[in-house]
């Protein structure tokens, strides 16, 4: 205990009408979310991704676009995106978005070929 010599707080009707609210209110959250907090995390995905296109461009942009995309990606979880769609879907899009910003083309690209086709099912 940190202040031994010292009498415990007291406890007061406004704390417990507090804690009453914020536990109504994460109960109510939990409705919301059908009591389904698991979390299928996107980083994973991006990881494999970058590491996949790695051998396909020039190692120089590489890390511009990791950076760029885990920064879209950490900027994603400010939406309601992350919730929407699944993780596989989100981190090709933030890699996607990251490629067009840097202005970068993944070489073998088509309109039949598609490099993020054959990593998201």
């Amino acid at each position: 205990m940190l202040h031994k010599d010292k009498a415990p707080l007291d406890v007061g009707f406004l704390y417990w009408e507090l804690r009453d609210s914020l536990v109504s209110c994460e109960l109510m959250m939990l409705r919301s979310l059908q009591f389904d907090v698991t979390f299928n995390n996107p980083h994973k995905y991006l990881l494999h991704y970058l590491v996949s296109l790695g051998d396909w461009l020039v190692e120089d942009s590489c890390d511009a676009i990791g950076q760029l995309s885990w920064v879209f990606l950490q900027d994603s979880f400010h939406t309601t995106l992350c919730l929407q769609h699944g993780p596989s879907h989100v981190a090709v899009a933030m890699l996607y978005f990251a490629l067009n910003c840097l202005g970068v083309t993944v070489p073998c690209h088509s309109a039949d070929n598609t490099w993020w086709k054959v990593s998201v099912r």
